[in-house]
Parts: C-alpha cells; structure tokens; sequence
C-alpha cells in the first residue's frame, strides 16, 4: 500500500486525490482478481493498474494538476527570502510539471520510487528500452533547466 500512494500522491499531487485513485486501484484488483497472473510481480500488477487508472481519469478531466498549479502560482511569492530551498524546491517542481507525461512518468517510477527499466516497463505498458529513452531524456531536460536556473524555470522537453 505505501508505493501505491506515494506513487499515486506523486501522480496526482492531492492527498485526497491519492487516496482515491488507490481505492479506485484496490477496488478494480478484486473486481479483476480472475485476471492476475500468479506468475506476475503483484506490485507491478497493481501499480499498472493505478497507471492506467490515473491515465483514464485525466482524459476524462478529473485530474488535480490544474488546481495544484493555480495553488503553487498562487502561493509562491508567499515564502520568505531565507527560505531558499523550499524556493528551489517549488522551481524544481514547476520544472519537472514543464516535462511531457512520458518522461515524468519514467522519473517517478524508476529515479523516485526505485522500479527497474523492466518494473517501468510493465507498468507502462512500453519497452524497457522506451523507459531508459524517456528517463534519459527527462533527466537531460531537468539538467538543461538547472545549467540555466538562473533565469527560473522555461518551457522544457
């Protein structure tokens, strides 16, 4: 349960969000219990499932990224100057929402929550190859933006 919501916290960004979608995620488990493979790693199984889940609501429109954006928009100016890492915390995030969906997947599932190209992979539905090809990509991007942090966060891909 705790790698499904964090990685439902990370996908959502809400903890009320998160919560649900790990509902929704248990609940379709049993409901497809007949479905599961044995043989299958059970937590790539359900974090397959949460994947899918959260892919489904966001094209349905019940996503929170659009009220935790307006939210760190709107408090941002709100830390004090000596806060500094939270400053660059809250860059950093703003960066990483800058990547396309594919690669912040792949960084969340292999560089946050330690799955394997392979893990990645079958939670995805992509080629091991594919996750090392977008995290790749991803982690150039964050470190093109962090050569030029300077200036604050810019349109990367």
């Amino acid at each position: 349960m705790p790698i499904l919501r964090r990685y439902a916290l990370r996908l959502t960004r809400h903890p009320i969000d998160a919560d649900d979608l790990v509902h929704d995620t248990l609940l379709r488990a049993i409901e497809r219990r007949a479905t599961y493979d044995p043989s299958r790693n059970l937590k790539q199984w359900l974090l397959a499932i949460l994947h899918n889940l959260h892919i489904d609501q966001l094209r349905s429109g019940h996503s929170g990224r659009a009220r935790e954006r307006d939210f760190v928009e709107q408090n941002s100016h709100m830390l004090a100057p000596n806060q500094l890492d939270s400053v660059r915390l809250s860059q950093l995030r703003r960066a990483f929402d800058l990547l396309p969906p594919e690669q912040q997947d792949a960084v969340r599932l292999v560089a946050m929550e330690g799955l394997s190209y392979d893990e990645a992979g079958r939670v995805l539905g992509v080629r091991p190859g594919t996750v090392m090809s977008r995290l790749s990509r991803g982690r150039d991007a964050l470190r093109r933006w962090e050569a030029g942090s300077d200036e604050g966060p810019q349109r990367i891909s």
